[in-house]
């Protein structure tokens, strides 16, 4: 555990929108020095950083694992990608930087606590929880609730995954609860401190309802937690309002100036001079990937996903001994990288229209069997991709998506009334909607349901489970140096065996 506050966010603030500095985006940046920073200076730096962690980050690491990315013949390397032989050293930064930028968020709640600015003290503990979720998913127990105290706890001790998931809809529900009781004299969030919402709380709560059912459903099929969480999931909200309707973005003011470009365009697309990046050359879709929209459902939001080579859509696949050189091989297309300062998304709102219909399908909420939030759910899909087009509107996006659905009747794949198997239905399409933008979730998902079938591995995997793909990631050497008898305290940890705990297929 890193043991200083690193409150990026109060240079950040100064010269977000501003341009002025060089490093404006650096999420290393340690202004500890810095005296008497408050909440409101801190806010909009800390969700900067979580975006950029979050879109770029956790974005490769799903691509990787969930089957959306692969290895060009461009370059050598990314041997862990491509064997899955994890060390200590393997994505440090998803557990380094989340736990620096949780620090922000731990500050920020408390102060504003202290403070009286109840909506800043929600705000992070709805971005806190949004980012434990992800670090148990990829790490199952760590430090939760004696994790981010600084000097007072340097090697605290490590929590149950099961229990952080549970303390989490605690604390997704009591940040609601701030929020509904507001008053006319709660200090407002300023829309240039809040660049997620512009400091619309009711927002705030539609995410922390999303995260809630995000959270709720993770666990749902676990047996020994069906009593536990049917009472959980009776407490949530049933109408669509409740949750996320638009996608949920964060953006700062990016600039075409190096390093303040969005994160995910900088380093996989073009740099600020329009150069083609390394990771440009290095990383393409999947065969599997594009064959899903091109063969298995014909899909043509392949068009806004990738662009042709040679009149057809050629994906790569991960481990093949001689992959092609990234020239003749799909790009991503105008979908994915729609322009440099294009917003960072922190969640899709499709990814909320899937949970609930997944929800209400299983039965787990009341309102209806879920297609018609299945049907949201590819349209807002649509929607995001057409998003930058100068053609394609919200209304085509629409009526493309309805299509599609309408397009190939009795494909359990697609069509969710003569689906046998509603689950597989909203978790392949959820899957295709998070392609390339929020790859994790799709990593996330697979590992809970098992969807969709025959999720490729690399070829060169050393796993021996039936899948070959692994199920974690492994504590990093930071930890292990910094906090080595509570790391010991979790056992053997592999990360072909070492399930999390919701890792029950």
């Amino acid at each position: 555990m890193k043991t200083s506050y690193h409150i990026i966010a109060m240079l950040t603030t100064m010269l977000l929108f501003t341009g002025c500095e060089k490093n404006y985006l650096d999420i290393n940046t340690n202004p500890n020095n810095i005296l008497a920073a408050t909440p409101e200076s801190i806010l909009p730096g800390a969700l900067n950083t979580a975006a950029l962690i979050y879109s770029r980050d956790y974005n490769a690491f799903g691509g990787w694992t969930g089957g959306y990315f692969g290895k060009t013949g461009t370059v050598n390397g990314f041997d862990a990608e491509r064997t899955y032989s994890y060390t200590s050293n393997s994505y440090q930064a998803l557990w380094n930087d989340t736990y620096r930028n949780l620090e922000d968020f731990y500050y920020i709640e408390k102060k504003g606590t202290e403070k009286g600015l109840v909506y800043h003290a929600a705000i992070a503990k709805i971005m806190k929880a949004f980012w434990f979720q992800q670090l148990v998913d990829q790490y199952g127990n760590l430090p939760y609730s004696k994790a981010l105290q600084g000097s007072e706890n340097l090697k605290p001790e490590y929590d149950k995954a099961e229990a952080i998931y549970t303390d989490l809809n605690v604390q997704l529900t009591a940040a609601v609860a701030l929020i509904d009781g507001g008053t006319a004299n709660t200090p407002p969030v300023k829309p240039a401190d809040d660049i997620v919402f512009k400091g619309a709380m009711s927002k705030w709560k539609q995410l922390a309802n999303t995260l809630r059912l995000r959270v709720l459903l993770r666990q749902s099929q676990v047996p020994a937690l069906q009593g536990a969480l049917a009472a959980e999931f009776a407490k949530l909200p049933t109408t669509a309002a409740a949750y996320i309707t638009e996608d949920v973005t964060s953006n700062p003011g990016y600039l075409k100036s190096s390093g303040k470009l969005n994160p995910f365009w900088e380093s996989y697309n073009l740099s600020a001079t329009d150069v083609a990046t390394n990771n440009s050359k290095y990383v393409r879709g999947t065969t599997f990937i594009i064959s899903q929209y091109v063969n298995a459902v014909k899909d043509n939001r392949v068009t806004r996903l990738y662009t042709k080579v040679g009149g057809a859509y050629v994906g790569v696949v991960l481990g093949e001994n001689a992959p092609l050189a990234h020239t003749k091989l799909s790009a991503f297309a105008g979908g994915i990288f729609k322009s440099f300062d294009m917003p960072a998304v922190l969640m899709l709102a499709a990814e909320s229209s899937f949970l609930q219909a997944e929800a209400k399908a299983r039965n787990l909420i009341s309102g209806g069997n879920g297609q018609a939030e299945y049907t949201d759910g590819v349209q807002k899909s649509y929607q995001y991709l057409y998003k930058g087009s100068a053609t394609l509107t919200a209304a085509q996006a629409v009526i493309d998506a309805n299509t599609y659905l309408a397009s190939n009747p009795g494909n359990p794949l697609i069509d969710f009334a003569a689906s046998p198997n509603k689950q597989e239905t909203i978790i392949y399409q959820k899957y295709l909607a998070l392609n390339a933008v929020n790859n994790i979730e799709g990593w996330n998902e697979y590992r809970r349901t098992g969807f969709p079938k025959n999720l490729p591995a690399s070829l060169e995997s050393n796993s021996t489970r039936p899948d070959k793909l692994p199920v974690r990631l492994l504590y990093p050497t930071s930890e292990l140096s910094s906090n080595p008898d509570n790391i010991r305290a979790q056992g053997i940890i592999d990360q072909f065996t070492s399930r999390i705990f919701w890792d029950v297929n």
